[in-house]
């Protein structure tokens, strides 16, 4: 009996402890479970972390772009040189000439090569002969008896000038090599009309004109008028040139008071 009595306490408590270990296990094993579960479960769950990196990285990128969409973009023009000015400028004036040029032109009345015109002036005879030509110059040699006239004229499709005028006896003188002892004469301008006392002024440049040497058609006439401020005598000089001829004909008229002597000299031929 006492026996008994002693191993009752025993089982009492070894049941008691039983439980508690039970409770324990239990709970450790729950735990186990829901560490599981949960691991389980965040392996299910898709990773965010790069689209989030990503849809950030695109904002930026969009910012970026509306930045430089709302941007307005200006070309830099480039400025207009001083050369680039000056070649509109001659592109202008060419225009200009160009226009002049499709009606006549001068350089069309300018000798291509060495020709020898024979004039006559009454019963003297005047040589004018064409020495050389180069570029757009002519030398001419201008002989009376014995004078010899010099001229280098400068001829453009809009302007005929005298470089070299001289009857003093300059023998060396040629086109690239000569010295003039006065300013150069503008005999044709044709877009700016001459002014001055002095002016050289186109009357004619359709003329059909009949002389010894034969019958030229557009004949340019040009005249210049000289009155003396101290006689009061009017002089008139009238030059003709035929086309690739030049000088075809001169004209002089002198009037004073009621008094008027005229001189006219014609190319007789060429040689």
């Amino acid at each position: 009996m006492k026996k008994w009595l002693a191993i009752v306490p025993l089982v009492i408590i070894l049941a008691a402890c039983s439980d508690d270990n039970s409770f324990k296990f239990n709970d450790i094993k729950k735990e186990s479970n829901e560490t599981k579960e949960k691991t389980e479960k965040e392996k299910e769950q898709p990773v965010t972390t790069q689209p989030e990196e990503n849809a950030a990285s695109e904002e930026v990128v969009a910012e970026e772009i509306t930045e430089v969409d709302d941007t307005e973009v200006v070309e830099e023009q480039p400025k207009e040189s001083a050369d680039e000015a000056e070649e509109d400028s001659v592109s202008d004036d060419t225009t200009n000439e160009n226009k002049v040029v499709a009606n006549k032109g001068l350089v069309e009345y300018m000798p291509k090569r060495a020709i020898k015109k024979i004039f006559l002036l009454e019963e003297f005879e005047i040589v004018r002969e064409v020495k050389a030509v180069k570029g757009n110059r002519m030398l001419e040699f201008i002989t009376f008896g014995d004078v010899v006239t010099k001229q280098i004229s400068e001829w453009t499709p809009t302007k005929l000038t005298m470089l070299f005028n001289n009857a003093e006896g300059v023998k060396d003188v040629t086109i690239d090599n000569f010295e003039s002892t006065s300013a150069p004469e503008v005999y044709i301008d044709l877009l700016n009309e001459q002014t001055g006392p002095q002016a050289w002024k186109v009357v004619e440049d359709d003329l059909t004109l009949k002389i010894p040497a034969g019958t030229y058609k557009d004949v340019m006439v040009i005249e210049q008028t000289i009155v003396s401020d101290v006689s009061k005598q009017q002089t008139i000089t009238r030059f003709y040139f035929g086309k690739g001829l030049g000088v075809i004909k001169e004209e002089t008229i002198t009037t004073n008071g009621n008094n008027k002597t005229s001189y006219v000299m014609e190319m007789n031929r060429i040689e």
